[in-house]
């Protein structure tokens, strides 16, 4: 049934009212005429008012299915503004109201895309928790280091999607104590990484906890740099202290007597000068491979044929391939492109690659080198019949203090950093350094280099 409205009802009521009165004033007496009066205006008010409220309810299911299209996204849509003045004052204040909601909305969606646009931007990842323990938001990085995927944790506890157990205990001191909570744990699968967490409490005026917030950060490089770093000071220091405890352990024998016995004196002389060496080649190795790494390192780059490089470089050591009655050969086209490399660096390259050949390769064994274009690259093989290298060893040759035989390399003066200077000086070209090797079959080092044109 419809609903009649009061201000149309009280018009129709005041204008039958008149109108029946004027009709029936001179028709009837005055008893009969005022109640037939009133009944007759009661009903016009009634069929009046009806039909008013009806006009004006038409407008009802309009005004509702609008609103149904705006709640579903569509905000294009406006309200036509009526003639009636009953509804114009309302139809003004839905759409003023609909208009702010559409403000709302858009500064809602604008924040919602900056900030998945900073989430996704982020090396470090995101985790906010609600105060009920919730998962309100994770970021990629962040579902990423937990090893859980984002749809299966929005919404759930931080207990069913968090495994580490270091990681929940931090939560629940956060949400015990409200107090900043810093963690590291580490995952070994599918790879060994490790993170640092800083989970702090986000509270409103009042001192309550609204929401935790938890940021994660990678460090694996950092922790596998101070690996390095401890391992390189422990390897120096245990290369420099087999040295220099030789040197003094002779130097206090020449001092008590043995500096008078010439024969065993010389001898004496000649392990304290072998020791010295080593020590100075150590000193050089580092302070190279320092130099490399820095920023201020600088390439000398010029194109130059590489058959002029491995000539200088075979010069060195003719009389070592001599004395040891090795076989060897070279095969360099003459047509083959330049390289663009700094001379010096690469002669570094050569000799180092060529005494270790000569070093581990047997008497009357055979050391070769060739050279060919393998697409933008030149590519010189340093070949050689030696000791060969098991393949356990291979992915760690190039390792600072990485030796294979360790006693051996230092026996023919090795100091461990020649190979890792020659892959940074190779790297640093923008080449790349290979080796395939088999136990007792010999060794194949292969190096690109860039070549020009």
């Amino acid at each position: 049934m419809r609903k009649i409205s009061f201000n149309g009802l009280f018009f129709a009521f005041l204008f039958s009212f008149g109108l029946i009165g004027l009709i029936n004033f001179n028709l009837f007496g005055t008893p009969f005429r005022y109640g037939v009066f009133v009944f007759v205006a009661l009903c016009a008010a009634l069929v009046l008012a009806l039909w008013i409220s009806g006009a004006q309810r038409d407008r009802v299911p309009e005004l509702l299915q609008l609103l149904e299209i705006r709640s579903k996204g569509d905000l294009t849509r406006a309200i036509e503004i009526p003639d009636d003045p009953e509804w114009v004052f309302l139809s003004m204040q839905v759409q003023k109201s609909l208009n702010n909601f559409e403000n709302v909305i858009r500064e809602l969606e604008r924040e919602k895309t900056e900030l998945r646009g900073i989430l996704s931007s982020m090396v470090e990842g995101v985790l906010i928790i609600s105060k009920d323990a919730k998962i309100t938001l994770i970021s990629a990085v962040a579902s990423d280091m937990l090893g859980v995927h984002p749809a299966d944790a929005m919404g759930r506890s931080f207990l069913e999607v968090i495994r580490n157990q270091n990681i929940i205990t931090a939560i629940k001191e956060v949400q015990t104590r409200k107090i900043v909570v810093k963690e590291e744990f580490a995952r070994i699968i599918p790879r060994e990484q490790y993170f640092s967490i800083r989970i702090s409490p986000v509270m409103d005026e009042r001192g309550r906890l609204v929401s935790i917030t938890a940021v994660f950060h990678d460090i694996t490089e950092l922790k596998k740099l101070e690996r390095l770093r401890s391992e390189f000071v422990s390897n120096v220091s245990h290369e420099l202290k087999t040295p220099l405890t030789s040197i003094k352990g002779f130097v206090e024998t020449l001092k008590e007597g043995a500096l008078k016995d010439p024969a065993h004196a010389q001898r004496f002389l000649d392990i304290i000068l072998k020791h010295t060496k080593r020590l100075e080649d150590l000193v050089n190795d580092i302070l190279n491979l320092s130099a490399i790494e820095s920023k201020e390192f600088k390439l000398n780059k010029e194109a130059v044929p590489p058959g002029h490089i491995l000539k200088a470089v075979l010069s060195f050591y003719r009389n070592q391939l001599e004395s040891k009655r090795q076989q060897f050969s070279t095969d360099i086209p003459v047509n083959i492109p330049n390289i663009i490399v700094d001379v010096k660096k690469i002669e570094q390259v050569f000799s180092n690659l060529l005494d270790n050949a000569i070093k581990y390769t047997p008497a009357e064994g055979k050391i070769s080198i060739t050279a060919k274009t393998e697409g933008k690259f030149v590519r010189v093989d340093v070949t050689d019949s030696g000791i060969g290298i098991a393949q356990d060893d291979l992915p760690r040759l190039f390792e600072r203090f990485y030796r294979v035989n360790k006693d051996r390399s230092r026996e023919m003066g090795g100091t461990g950093l020649g190979l890792a200077i020659v892959k940074h000086i190779v790297q640093a070209h923008g080449g790349r350094i290979e080796v395939q090797s088999l136990p007792g079959k010999g060794s194949t080092f292969s190096v690109f280099l860039p070549a020009s044109g």
